[in-house]
């Protein structure tokens, strides 16, 4: 992830059984792949550890109104950072 996607509405969606997505907003912290909230893993990982297939991409801003006043269920932007190796890659 660029930069340039700093504030981005996102669309992660985890390529398991399960099939979730959940709306993120991109926050860059310069690495080289995609970073997400504890909220936003649970949902689509279960409290499981380790690496996950998904993919995202980027969707209109509309999908992640809420996330920096506190947001709704489906938006999880919000909450703990963690850095777990997730081989999230785009679409």
């Amino acid at each position: 992830m660029s930069t340039s996607m700093c504030g981005a509405c996102i669309q992660v969606t985890s390529q398991n059984s399960s099939g979730k997505s959940v709306y993120v907003m991109a926050i860059d912290q310069g690495g080289v792949q995609l970073d997400v909230s504890t909220a936003a893993f649970k949902e689509l990982f279960g409290s499981e550890l380790g690496q996950f297939p998904a993919k995202w991409k980027e969707v209109d801003s509309s999908h992640c109104s809420g996330i920096l006043r506190g947001g709704s269920s489906n938006n999880t932007g919000k909450g703990k950072s963690r850095k777990p190796k997730k081989n999230l890659k785009s679409e």
